[in-house]
């Protein structure tokens, strides 16, 4: 049955995902240090660019934070219906920041193919790189996981870049590799690949947090199951007209027409419509109920024309 309030919205909801960024802010900044000394150090414009795509991830799981935090604030005059579009925001945000990133790589990776350079080789480099890729692997499932407890955009977009860090750090190892095993050196165009999943990444977080800005039509599971609470009363003859809107995860309005019988008192069916909208409102949903006097004969005859 339909039960979104209880444990996504509210102050619970913001304690998870403050919790869950500030691990990944942690993890990131941790990350991005150590690659940034190691691709320094050994002139490597691959590790360089990964660090670099770490410390961005540093700062998206910083804004994550303050948008989870700004999100859970309770509605305002000016703002009736909660902040918790931020969240979407933050998240274009994140796309926006990663985009910079990447044409900043592409930039240094093509200056490094023409000017050349050396590039050592060590087993620190390995070993960062070799942790890197676990670190990014537990952080995106664990993104992943809170990302669907707690239904967050912020969340499954800082998953995305995760398992896409996985398989860019992964192709700078295989870099590595190659000039350890035969000298040739193919730094440059690893960063390059590098920034091309950057990116690609950027542009997928884009495209999902564009549909829920604009206004997306509810999923078809949830105006099933509002329907389905609805029809519950036995009071109720049927319904129409349920219009279901989103101002941010888990922040649903909707309004709908309840038939009931046309011989049902006024105070009766008004004491229905109030129940609805409580038992309702529990559940994450805030409805508005419109009562629509039916005879029951033509209730019962439409029920016959449709069977």
């Amino acid at each position: 049955m339909l039960d979104i309030d209880n444990e996504n919205q509210g102050s619970s909801r913001q304690k998870r995902g403050i919790i869950t960024s500030i691990i990944g802010l942690a993890c990131n900044v941790t990350l991005a240090i150590a690659k940034i000394l190691v691709g320094t150090l050994f002139q490597s414009i691959a590790i360089l660019a990964d660090g670099l795509n770490n410390a961005t991830d540093s700062l998206s799981s910083f804004v994550s934070i303050i948008s989870f935090k700004l999100a859970g604030r309770p509605a305002d005059k000016k703002h009736p219906f909660g902040h918790q579009r931020l969240e979407y925001i933050a998240t274009l945000i994140i796309a926006f920041i990663i985009f910079f990133v990447s044409f900043e790589l592409i930039k240094s990776s093509i200056d490094k193919i023409i000017t050349g350079g050396s590039l050592e080789v060590s087993i620190i480099m390995f070993v960062v790189l070799s942790i890197s890729i676990a670190v990014k692997l537990a952080m995106g499932i664990y993104y992943l996981y809170m990302a669907k407890k707690i239904n967050s955009s912020a969340l499954k977009a800082a998953a995305v870049d995760s398992f896409s860090d996985v398989a860019a750090t992964t192709a700078v190892l295989i870099s590595s590799i190659i000039m350890l095993t035969t000298g040739i050196n193919l730094d440059g165009y690893f960063g390059i690949g590098v920034a091309f999943f950057v990116l690609f990444t950027g542009i997928k977080i884009l495209k999902e947090v564009i549909n829920p800005l604009l206004g997306e039509p509810p999923s078809d599971k949830l105006v099933e199951e509002i329907g389905k609470e609805i029809k519950s009363y036995d009071e109720v003859l049927g319904l129409h007209d349920l219009l279901v809107h989103s101002y941010g995860p888990n922040k649903h309005f909707a309004s709908v027409h309840v038939e009931v019988d046309g011989n049902m008192e006024t105070n009766t069916s008004h004491e229905l419509a109030d129940k609805i909208e409580i038992d309702l409102k529990k559940k994450g949903i805030n409805l508005v109920v419109h009562i629509d006097p039916h005879s029951l004969y033509e209730h019962n005859e439409g029920e016959n024309e449709t069977d």
